[in-house]
């Protein structure tokens, strides 16, 4: 799900942005609300996109003796305060744009501005947007990702028709709203379950746990360092990485989750031990794979 992906992403960079401020301009004081908000009169909207903001409330810093021992810097006019608090807030901004892994100014848009009460709407609310799940994994769901048929082209084009189906009973484009992603993913699963039925095959033990079990189980004849993990990077396609280079964190830069995993490889032999999509486990034995 990229905009959680996104929200996630940009929350966990909060904390270095209060750090940035206090750094930068300490005659000021900033205080974040911990939830995400929105205008009221957009809040209505059953089908739309995350959409809101983030306010940071900012006073003056509590005594000038505070400010000195904090930042050992002289007293500065008003006007260079403010100059270092908007020089502050586009370098952010600018550090937040050019992270490509989560960032693409073709279906996102951040941006910081320093506003006054009253140039925020009239009536603000907490977002009450929540993902189809709620926000939350399961545990299982990455394993139900590893279950699911690769989606084709066909599938594609049978969406299409079905798109030009409905354009045509409404007579023209007049009023027509493009399919929400969740009804996308439905009519795709549709259009492959008419076409090619999907067999699967033995569940797959999960790419975390074969993370795991690599990093982690010294019994094995390779060491950690004798593996790569191939993943989908969403502009370049399958790249891999050390397996002792994966970040875990979510409040890494470097973090991936772990359903983009498509396999894991020995070095040694260039062997896949792990493959998502041929279902072969070397590592548990899962799948159609046995057991190294």
């Amino acid at each position: 799900m990229k905009g959680r992906a996104v929200i996630g992403w940009l929350e966990s960079r909060v904390v270095s942005l209060l750090v940035q401020l206090h750094q930068t301009v300490p005659e000021v004081v900033a205080r974040l609300w911990p939830k995400r908000l929105v205008d009221e009169a957009t809040s209505e909207t059953d089908a739309r996109d995350p959409n809101g903001f983030y306010l940071f409330g900012l006073s003056s810093s509590l005594s000038q003796s505070h400010v000195k021992s904090e930042s050992k810097q002289t007293s500065r006019s008003s006007a260079d305060i403010y100059a270092a608090l908007v020089g502050c807030l586009r370098s952010f901004e600018h550090d937040l744009h050019s992270n490509a892994q989560y960032y693409d100014s073709s279906d996102t848009f951040i941006s910081l501005l320093h506003a006054k009460r009253t140039q925020l709407p009239l009536k603000v609310v907490v977002d009450p947007f929540v993902w189809s799940d709620h926000g939350i994994d399961r545990a299982e769901e990455e394993e139900d990702d590893e279950d699911e048929p690769p989606f084709d082209a066909g599938s594609e084009s049978q969406i299409a028709q079905q798109t030009d189906d409905i354009v045509s009973a409404a007579g023209s484009w007049d009023g027509f709203q493009m399919p929400s992603s969740a009804q996308r993913k439905r009519a795709a699963a549709a259009a492959k379950a008419k076409s090619t039925p999907h067999i699967p095959a033995a569940k797959l033990r999960t790419s975390a746990d074969v993370y795991n079990r690599l990093m982690w189980d010294s019994t094995g004849d390779v060491s950690k360092d004798g593996y790569v993990i191939g993943y989908e990077d969403r502009f370049k396609g399958v790249k891999e990485m050390p397996l002792t280079s994966w970040k875990r964190e979510v409040e890494d830069e470097s973090f991936i989750p772990f359903h983009r995993v498509v396999y894991f490889k020995r070095l040694v032999d260039g062997v896949h031990i792990w493959d998502r999509k041929t279902k072969v486990d070397m590592v548990f034995g899962s799948g159609v794979g046995a057991s190294l």
